[in-house]
């Protein structure tokens, strides 16, 4: 699982290029199929903008240190009643023979 602030550049290209990696030895060694590798879509301000059920597992989360981020800020504005939208947590990195560094 790799992911960076937003999951826009860095966290999508490490994955791209550990895919790609694990693929290559794979293939060398015989082994018919290569442990996955995904990418936390949204990053880690995603991940926080995502509500209590996923904030309880970053450990020493402060809340006022996420209200910064755009992300984070949006929903602290709608509310805690408001419903929120499903966040989607992981992205292949490597599915169909294609890796997230595309256009590299």
């Amino acid at each position: 699982m790799f992911y960076c602030g937003s999951s826009h550049g860095r966290g999508p290209r490490c994955a791209g290029w550990f895919a790609d990696y694990i693929a290559e030895r794979a293939a060398a060694e015989g082994i018919p199929e290569s442990p996955e590798v995904y990418t936390l879509e949204g990053g880690i301000k995603g991940w926080i903008a995502g509500g209590p059920q996923y904030t309880a597992f970053v450990d020493g989360f402060v809340p006022d240190y996420w209200k910064q981020f755009d992300e984070t800020k949006a929903l602290s504005e709608r509310g805690a009643d408001a419903p929120r939208e499903t966040v989607q947590v992981v992205e292949r990195a490597n599915g169909d023979g294609d890796s997230a560094n595309k256009g590299r």
